[in-house]
C-alpha cells in the first residue's frame, strides 16, 4: 500500500512541477527539486536525531516548521510564465 500512495503522490508532484516550470526549463526545474529532496532526506534525520539526542524533540518541529516557511518564501517569490 505505501508503495502505491508513494507511486501516486510521485506522479502528481511530477505534474505539479512541470506546470509550473518555464517553457525550456523542465529539466531545471526537477533537477532543482530532486536536488533539494534529496539533500533533505539526507541531512533532516540525523539533524533530528541530534537535538532528540540532546533532549531537545521539540526543536526538530521548529527547525521543520522554519524549512517549510523558508521553502513557501522562496516559491510565492516566484511567478510563472505563462506565454
Amino acid at each position: 500500500l505505501g508503495r502505491v500512495s508513494g507511486g501516486a503522490a510521485g506522479h502528481r508532484g511530477d505534474g505539479l512541477v512541470r506546470a509550473a516550470a518555464p517553457p525550456g526549463g523542465i529539466g531545471l526545474a526537477f533537477g532543482f527539486t530532486a536536488t533539494g529532496m534529496s539533500v533533505g532526506f539526507a541531512a533532516g534525520p540525523p539533524a533530528v536525531g541530534w537535538l532528540m539526542d540532546l533532549g531537545r524533540p521539540d526543536l526538530g518541529l521548529l527547525m521543520l516548521a522554519a524549512v517549510s516557511l523558508c521553502a513557501v518564501a522562496t516559491v510565492s517569490g516566484l511567478r510563472p510564465n505563462r506565454r
